[in-house]
C-alpha cells in the first residue's frame, strides 16, 4: 500500500498535523523525511495511507493548518 508523507517545518509542527489528524480518525505515524523531502534539517512528516490523503488535506485545511509539501512514498 502507497504511503504519503505531510512534511512539515519541524517536529512541533509534525505533532501539531498528528494531533489534527487523529481527531478526524485518520492513522498516522510521525517520522523523517527523506533527505531529498526536507525543507530543512528540522523537517519531520507524518506517514498516512494515500487512501487517507484527501481527507487529511480536508482537514488540514479546515484547521488553517499549511505543510510544507506532500510526498507519495513508493513501496
Amino acid at each position: 500500500m502507497h504511503k504519503a508523507l505531510i512534511v512539515c517545518r519541524s517536529q512541533t509542527e509534525a505533532f501539531a498535523a498528528y494531533r489534527l489528524l487523529e481527531g478526524a480518525g485518520i492513522r498516522g505515524a510521525m517520522t523523517r523525511p527523506p533527505r531529498q523531502d526536507r525543507t530543512s534539517s528540522c523537517s519531520y512528516a507524518v506517514r498516512i495511507d494515500c487512501s487517507e490523503l484527501d481527507a487529511a488535506q480536508r482537514r488540514l485545511q479546515e484547521k488553517n493548518f499549511v505543510p510544507c509539501k506532500v510526498h507519495i512514498l513508493e513501496d
